[in-house]
């Protein structure tokens, strides 16, 4: 079979919460974990709170971006207020589909991070998220890419949770109803 004729597998549906503490100042916090290095995809990355949808667990991929962020850091549903979904975004290395979702949770909620998955949660104005940018090099089917990246003292930001913060800085008004 020619390259062109392979079949695409269908991605590996995930999501994502995307916990916002809103500030009087419009310097709006993203919170952001750094993942585990005992877990199977990404592991050390910096990612948002979220995984896999299980059908048999999930009602829909919204309860899954809940459930995960229950599990990971210890952020409850009722400590959530959702206020809407962004653009699913694809992952080109492990081929998830991820559905994120934006939630406030209140300023100075203390984090509980699950150790076996998360190593730190940690908060980062969006502002900061939006200016810093720099690139970074990574390999893919053998083809070296330049990236778009913020760098942070857990780690560097970039790929799909990158994409994602890029997408709450352009909705983000339209989020909040301005």
């Amino acid at each position: 079979m020619q390259e062109s004729q392979r079949a695409v597998p269908e991605p590996i549906r995930a999501a994502v919460l995307v916990p916002l503490q809103l500030r009087a100042d419009g310097d709006h916090v993203v919170t952001l974990t750094r993942r585990s290095m005992r877990v199977s995809h990404h592991p050390g990355q910096i990612a948002f709170p979220g995984g896999r949808f299980e059908h048999d667990r999930d009602e829909s991929l919204v309860a899954a971006a809940l459930r995960e962020a229950h599990e990971e850091i210890g952020l409850a549903p009722e400590d959530v207020r959702l206020l809407g979904a962004l653009l699913e975004c694809r992952t080109l290395s492990s081929n998830f589909l991820i559905s994120p979702f934006v939630g406030v949770v209140r300023d100075g909620f203390e984090f509980q991070p699950a150790a076996e998955e998360v190593e730190e949660v940690f908060g980062v104005p969006l502002r900061r998220l939006q200016s810093e940018r720099t690139t970074i090099e990574r390999e893919f089917s053998g083809r070296v890419f330049t990236l778009p990246a913020v760098r942070l003292p857990a780690g560097v930001v970039w790929g799909a949770t990158l994409r994602i913060i890029d997408q709450l800085g352009e909705q983000l008004p339209r989020l909040l109803g301005e």
